[in-house]
């Protein structure tokens, strides 16, 4: 389905696009527009911005529980195949430790999970390289990352 035309900031966002978007999904759009659309103005790309971080935040709702326990798939299973969630024996695994969870599926871990966690991270940085003076960036080429751990 096309974006809608009757929106006037959509259609201001990407009126020279012709980009598709599944109904139901808009959090999907809202990680577009956070990182990738190039004709977006910084106080809407903001506001989108805030309507991701606002899933994680800290409030006991049942619905952010959720998110959280989600976002630790991620943040665990760096270093390992996203394709684990859908291995028969770590399924097994998962609901004799949990009986009620449901692990999401590799397509939603890899897609739009990993995308709120990079628009977390990448707001996380800019607040932080906003707030500072006088950086310097080191880098050593020769150090392995998985030895480090």
């Amino acid at each position: 389905m096309p974006l809608n035309k009757t929106n006037k900031r959509t259609r201001q966002i990407e009126s020279e696009q012709t980009l598709k978007w599944t109904r139901g999904r808009p959090q999907e759009l809202q990680v577009y527009l956070t990182k990738d659309c190039l004709n977006i103005d910084e106080e809407t790309r903001r506001e989108y911005i805030q309507k991701i971080l606002q899933l994680y935040n800290n409030d006991d709702t049942e619905d952010n529980k959720r998110f959280q326990i989600e976002q630790l798939n991620i943040t665990n299973f760096w270093d390992v195949d996203q394709n684990i969630v859908e291995n028969p024996f770590f399924v097994d695994l998962i609901r004799k430790l949990q009986p009620g969870y449901k692990l999401p599926s590799h397509e939603k871990l890899a897609g739009i999970m990993l995308s709120h966690a990079v628009v977390r991270i990448e707001d996380q940085v800019n607040s932080i390289l906003g707030k500072v003076t006088n950086l310097t960036l080191g880098l050593d080429g020769w150090t392995n990352l998985r030895l480090l751990v």
